[in-house]
């Protein structure tokens, strides 16, 4: 059997009138907020992009060693995967992959560490995740590990909401260093 977690959600949108963008766009003038650069739309958060920022190797290895509690044991969902994938059998004739681990600092990761993980990243994308877009989007994950399913997909959203908001934030403090700049 195959498990399926589906989340589903709603992005910003450019459905603004362009009247409307513009008197935004006035109205960020006014307060110095010069339109170079400036995306009053959504941008990366926007339609496709979102989809393209869950396939991101940066997002997809960030919840791959995201740590996990199942069943009173903590482990990495990496690991959950090689187990899910029967993984560690293909490698026992290769000395270095055979006890390969990922629960170290990311800083000690060898080539070997980073060719398994884009390897699992392309079989994940491949795979398990199917993005469907309409007026509400959905992204799921299928495995036939159900708690893989929806660990990772929950972890997966998580890690690209907390993205979002630590970008959203750091442009929020950079207009709000403009504004004082010019208020002084």
């Amino acid at each position: 059997p195959y498990y399926t977690a589906v989340v589903t959600f709603v992005t910003e949108t450019s459905n603004t009138s362009p009247a409307a963008l513009g008197a935004y766009a006035g109205l960020a003038a006014q307060l110095g907020l010069g339109s170079e650069g400036n995306n009053l739309g959504g941008g990366l958060f926007e339609g496709d992009n979102i989809f393209d920022l869950m396939r991101s190797r940066r997002m997809l290895m960030k919840t791959l060693l995201t740590p996990v509690t199942i069943d009173g044991k903590k482990m990495l969902l990496i690991d959950r995967y090689i187990a899910m994938e029967k993984l560690r059998d293909r490698w026992k004739k290769n000395p270095a992959l055979r006890d390969i681990s990922f629960d170290i600092d990311t800083t000690k990761f060898t080539l070997n560490h980073y060719a398994i993980i884009q390897n699992i990243c392309g079989a994940i994308v491949a795979g398990n995740l199917h993005f469907d877009k309409g007026s509400i989007f959905a992204v799921s994950c299928r495995s036939q590990d159900e708690l893989f399913s929806k660990l990772f997909i929950e972890k997966l959203i998580s890690n690209v909401s907390a993205f979002y908001i630590d970008t959203r934030t750091a442009k929020a403090r950079e207009n709000l260093a403009i504004i004082q700049k010019q208020l002084d």
